[in-house]
C-alpha cells in the first residue's frame, strides 16, 4: 500500500511544479488565463492530495519530527518553497523580483527533490 502511496505522492509532486512553472508563465505571458475557475482551485487540490500522501507516508514509515534528520528539514524546505511560490506569484512586484522569488522557489524544489532521493544519513 505505502509503494501506491509513494507513485502518488512523486506524481503530485510533479503535478505540482508543473502547475507552478506553468502559472508563472501565464503571468508573465498571458494573465488573463490565471482568472479562470479551475486554475485557482486544481492547484490546492493537488497540493492538498500531495500533502495528505507525504503525511500517510511519514507516519507509515515511522517518521518523527522530534529529531533533526533528512526528513525534517525537507519539510521545512517545504514550508519554504511554498512561502516563494505564494511571493512569486501574488506579490504585486516588479518583474526582475518576480524571476528572482521564481527562481529560488526552483532551487529549493530542487533541494527538496535531492533531499527526498538521497536520504542524507548524516542530517
Amino acid at each position: 500500500m505505502l509503494f501506491l502511496i509513494k507513485h502518488l505522492h512523486v506524481w503530485f509532486a510533479i503535478l505540482s511544479i508543473s502547475g507552478f512553472v506553468l502559472r508563472f508563465i501565464w503571468l508573465i505571458h498571458s494573465p488573463h488565463l490565471l482568472s479562470k475557475r479551475w486554475v485557482k482551485i486544481l492547484p490546492h487540490v493537488n497540493d492538498t492530495a500531495l500533502f495528505t500522501s507525504g503525511l500517510v507516508m511519514a507516519v507509515g514509515f515511522g517518521h518523527s519530527l522530534s529529531t533533526l534528520n533528512w526528513f525534517s528539514l525537507k519539510l521545512a524546505l517545504v514550508a519554504v518553497y511554498i512561502i516563494f511560490g505564494v511571493l512569486t506569484l501574488k506579490l504585486q512586484i516588479i518583474r526582475l523580483y518576480r524571476f528572482v522569488l521564481f527562481g529560488t522557489a526552483l532551487i529549493l524544489y530542487s533541494s527538496i527533490l535531492v533531499l527526498a532521493v538521497m536520504k542524507p544519513y548524516l542530517l
